[in-house]
C-alpha cells in the first residue's frame, strides 16, 4: 500500500515593526518564518528547498491572527512545526524559555541544555533555526555581551532586543 505523504504547506507574506516577512505552516503547525532581505520570490523558492515533495501555496490571510499578534509583548504561543535532528529541536525549544527581554550566551545556552563543552554545536543549531521570533535565536548574544551574527541582519536583532527591552520593563513597571 502507498501512503500519500505530501503535505500542503500554506505561506502568506507579513509585515511587521521588524520589516517585511513570509510566514508558512501546515496541518501541524507553523513551520517557517523568515524576515525579507530578498525579493518575495526568492523567500517561496528558499520555502520550496527546504521542503522537497510538500506541495506548496500561497494563502492570502491565512496566518493573519498569528501576524496580528505574534510581535506583541503578550503573544500566546504558536503551534509549531519544527524540522531538524533532535538536538537542534532541543536547542530550539530551549530557545522558546528564553524570557523576552533577556539574552544567554551560547555558552550558557549549552550549559541550560546540558551540554556544557557544546556551545559551537548550539551556535550551529540556533544559526539553523527556520522560525524566526517565534524560536527566539534572537535572544542569544555573544559572551562579551556583543550582538553577534543573525540570518536576518544584525540591525534587524538589535531591534528586536531593544523592543523586548522596553517591552519587558514597560510589562514589570505594570505589575
Amino acid at each position: 500500500m502507498v501512503t500519500n505523504t505530501t503535505e500542503i504547506i500554506s505561506y502568506d507574506f507579513f509585515v511587521s515593526q521588524f520589516g517585511r516577512g513570509l510566514i508558512a505552516g501546515g496541518a501541524s503547525g507553523i513551520c517557517d518564518i523568515a524576515f525579507a532581505g530578498a525579493p518575495h520570490a526568492e523567500l517561496v523558492r528558499e520555502l520550496e528547498l527546504q521542503n522537497p515533495g510538500q506541495q506548496i501555496i500561497h494563502e492570502p490571510g491565512r496566518f493573519a491572527d498569528i501576524c496580528r499578534h505574534m510581535f506583541l509583548p503578550d503573544a500566546s504561543t504558536c503551534v509549531l512545526d519544527m524540522h531538524g535532528s533532535d538536538f537542534q529541536i532541543e536547542v530550539w525549544s530551549e530557545l522558546r524559555h528564553i524570557p523576552i527581554g533577556q539574552t544567554v550566551s551560547y555558552l550558557q545556552l549549552a550549559q541550560r541544555l546540558g551540554y556544557p563543552r557544546a556551545a559551537r554545536a548550539v551556535a550551529n543549531a540556533v544559526a539553523k533555526n527556520r522560525i524566526a521570533f517565534l524560536v527566539p535565536c534572537h535572544r542569544v548574544i555573544h559572551a562579551d555581551g556583543t550582538v553577534g551574527g543573525y540570518r536576518w541582519g544584525v540591525a534587524r536583532k538589535s531591534a528586536m532586543l531593544a523592543w523586548e527591552c522596553e517591552a519587558a520593563a514597560n510589562s514589570l513597571q505594570m505589575h
